[in-house]
């Protein structure tokens, strides 16, 4: 299942639709966007699929494409993103109970509502990359990189260290069984080859 299949599937009956959609593509295909792009949406929706452990698919699938709507390295609040799927749900006329169901995934961080299944699946379907096998990590590292080109290479070393040996510390670095059974040794692995690219 790729992005515009998990569009069609969660949206396609709606009002407006597929005038979103368009918007939808315009922003993932910028090109500042080097990794939360459409093949960044893509992959998520053919893990979601392949696992398919979400309590609301289709709350799960509209919060994905919202999650990222805009994306900027350098001010990431969800705050931005809930208004854009606010006025999504109203010009499309979403159902209150889904409407309650995406504001509540995508404003998880926030509220640590992380006992919330769907909620769960959201954060390991976006943390999902850390396991990937060791090419195609090394692939996001490079575009990962590129998202913040801002950063001076010492800054965003040392912003990296910390945030991965982070990830080392914690028992586990995925919260739901089906994806620390799938991507918790890889992740673990390429999380420790890359702390030792980056040096002291």
């Amino acid at each position: 299942m790729n992005a515009e299949e998990a569009w069609n599937l969660a949206c396609g009956n709606l009002k407006g639709a597929d005038l979103w959609w368009v918007k939808i593509k315009e922003l993932y295909q910028c090109p500042s966007r080097h990794y939360h792009n459409l093949a960044f949406l893509d992959r998520k929706f053919q893990i979601l699929h392949e696992i398919g452990a979400a309590t609301d698919l289709n709350a799960v699938v509209i919060a994905i494409f919202f999650q990222y709507f805009e994306y900027d390295a350098q001010n990431r609040s969800s705050t931005m993103n809930i208004a854009h799927f606010q006025e999504f749900a109203s010009e499309c006329e979403l159902p209150e109970e889904l409407k309650g169901k995406v504001t509540a995934l995508l404003a998880g961080d926030e509220e640590q509502n992380m006992h919330e299944s769907d909620v769960q699946l959201l954060q390991d379907l976006d943390m999902s990359f850390l396991g990937f096998d060791a090419d195609a990590y090394s692939d996001f590292i490079k575009l990962e990189r590129k998202e913040y080109e801002f950063m001076s290479d010492h800054a965003y070393k040392t912003m990296r260290r910390k945030v991965l040996q982070t990830f080392l510390l914690i028992p586990n670095i995925f919260l739901t069984a089906a994806f620390q059974s799938r991507f918790e040794a890889q992740a673990r692995a390429n999380i420790e080859a890359e702390v030792q690219s980056l040096g002291n």
